[in-house]
């Protein structure tokens, strides 16, 4: 929900979480209940999309964009360097979207 301005049902919500239905929808209500995410009825389904004004809202934004965040650090830090690296990667699991909380960051440097 935080990556599209647009309202999701529950059933992609899970989708999009690799989650399953019923474990999506609880969580939801939760949100809905703590002023995260706004609920809308639409027919027989609801439609939900993150609150933006809620006071956490900046933190999960920024939780949702913490790989790019890290790929800027390592960025800025390597274009300091008095001697330019020839070539610079990220891989492994950050890379690919896949980090965990024990996940380490994997950058391979090519140096002159």
């Amino acid at each position: 929900m935080a990556r599209t301005e647009g309202a999701l049902p529950g059933r992609r919500v899970a989708e999009l979480a690799g989650a399953n239905h019923t474990s999506t929808l609880r969580a939801l209500i939760r949100l809905v209940t703590e002023g995260v995410v706004l609920v809308e009825p639409a027919g027989r389904a609801n439609l939900h999309r993150l609150n933006r004004s809620h006071v956490l809202a900046p933190l999960i934004l920024a939780a949702v964009d913490a790989t790019a965040a890290v790929q800027r650090g390592l960025t800025a830090q390597i274009n300091d360097w008095m001697i330019r690296c020839l070539h610079a990667a990220l891989y492994g699991s950050l890379a690919r979207g896949e980090a965990g909380p024990q996940s380490d960051i994997d950058v391979l440097v090519v140096r002159p």
